[in-house]
């Protein structure tokens, strides 16, 4: 079994450790499963089909649009983020910060 193959499991099992009393894992945990143990070329590609499948779990339909996909210039991340905003007139979106500056 190949190294990568190994890391998925141990990390599996990781989840299943820490979730498994959680509501809902019985019925998620095997989709979960299915789309971490899919061959990946990248882990961009990974994290995308992941939350495809958890978007699609959730019977939430919504498009996804890649930065790297729509030709949007910024220097900076912010840059970036106001310039995506701009081109899809959006005046809303969604982020997680890890830290607060």
């Amino acid at each position: 079994m190949k190294a990568r193959q190994i890391g998925k499991l141990k990390h599996l099992r990781t989840i299943k450790h820490h979730y498994q009393k959680g509501q809902g894992f019985k019925h998620f945990f095997p989709v979960l499963e299915n789309e971490l143990l899919k061959k990946s070329h990248n882990y961009f590609e990974l994290q995308l089909r992941l939350i495809k499948c958890i978007l699609d779990y959730l019977n939430i339909h919504t498009e996804i649009k890649l930065g790297s996909k729509e030709s949007t210039r910024g220097v900076k991340e912010r840059e970036l983020i106001i310039n995506i905003l701009k081109r899809f007139r959006l005046f809303r979106y969604a982020t997680w910060h890890w830290s607060i500056k």
